[in-house]
């Protein structure tokens, strides 16, 4: 294991790195897949996905990774009444398992910050129509997660990464999954 970590670690600067990644976040992906033929991007939204991360060496074998989220571009809800930011910051410690292997895994906040117009919007209730209020003004929701990840090292400074994000894991009720895969580059 002493190799792996030094292989990882000549890959990543022993003291430490940046890295910024881009690919594709899914949202509710357990109700995406669960849901009808069809209806899974009702439940569910897939954009782009833009991270910053920084290393910190915490000795030989752990990095000590915060890392910034955003996925892009903003997204609106299904009657287009409002508009959706979603924003992720973790706090990981990634471990090197082999030489092109790493998991990182720690906790998070993914936040909402929610903009609408305001008025009144005209959704299917059941049989017939009938009119909601949509939410006017600036807001912003807060949800604690857990993340896990693996980051398989492709090149020197190029990486590929899985990340699994489990929001509200102590409410069986609330928790949903999300996920990304991106291209990280370490600069």
């Amino acid at each position: 294991m002493a190799i792996a970590s030094q292989a990882w670690a000549s890959g990543n600067n022993a003291e430490g790195y940046f890295a910024i990644d881009a690919g594709m976040f899914g949202t509710n992906l357990a109700q995406r897949f669960g849901a009808p033929a069809g209806y899974g991007s009702e439940v569910s939204s897939l954009t782009g996905f833009l991270r910053f991360r920084k290393g910190f060496s915490l000795g030989k074998r752990f990095y000590f990774e915060p890392s910034l989220a955003l996925a892009l571009p903003w997204r609106t809800n299904v009657d287009g009444s409002t508009m959706i930011f979603p924003i992720q910051f973790d706090l990981d410690v990634s471990v090197p398992i082999f030489s092109f292997l790493a998991i990182r895994l720690g906790p998070g906040i993914y936040s909402q910050l929610v903009y609408g117009s305001g008025g009144v919007v005209q959704l299917n209730n059941g049989d017939s129509f009938a009119n909601f209020a949509a939410p006017s003004g600036l807001s912003m929701s807060f949800t604690f997660t857990t993340e896990i990840g693996l980051e398989i090292l492709l090149f020197h400074h190029v990486s590929l990464n899985f990340d699994a994000y489990v929001l509200a894991i102590a409410s069986q009720a609330r928790r949903t999954y999300q996920g990304a895969i991106s291209l990280g580059v370490k600069l």
